[in-house]
């Protein structure tokens, strides 16, 4: 078996615990220690040696990969004074989202976790990591278990706290 290279996060979920902030914005890019929410799983999974990342959400949010480009993320802090914490988080995820590929997936219909995970899952089936990081994680748990996801030919959910 291949170790896994591509991890796939849901993302397809209303936010019915982010309300009412989730109707405006979708709740991966709202602001949860200084980054999008979505930015900490980017930056496990780039720390963890995952080279793409499927981000998979649904018809009414559209493309959230497309916000989270280098470009984008430059843009946005551009003229902003940002603390020494601030701008030690957006230096660790300019860093992840320049190694990895991240790309969108649309869960058509809400049919279900397992239906965003094969909606963000290629054909040929290759080995994946599902993040379901829908509050953050905690940096040594989500990092030491991806890591060993990866060297070990393992499948894993890998879930935020």
């Amino acid at each position: 078996m291949v170790n896994p290279h591509l991890a796939i996060i849901p993302a397809a979920g209303i936010g019915r615990r982010w309300a009412p902030w989730s109707a405006i914005v979708p709740k991966e890019l709202l602001p949860y220690h200084r980054l999008p929410l979505i930015g900490w799983s980017l930056i496990e999974c780039a720390e963890a040696g995952i080279e793409e990342v499927v981000i998979v959400s649904s018809p009414a949010k559209g493309d959230i990969a497309a916000a989270l480009t280098g470009a984008r993320i430059r843009a946005a802090i551009a003229g902003l004074r940002l603390d020494e914490t601030g701008a030690a988080a957006a230096e660790r995820l300019l860093s992840a989202v320049d190694r990895l590929r991240v790309r969108n997936a649309i869960q058509e219909a809400p049919t279900g976790l397992g239906a965003a995970v094969i909606a963000g899952w290629p054909a040929d089936r290759p080995p994946v990591a599902v993040l379901l990081g829908s509050a953050g994680f905690q940096k040594s748990h989500a990092t030491r278990t991806l890591t060993f996801v990866v060297g070990s030919n393992s499948f894993a959910v890998i879930r935020g706290f």
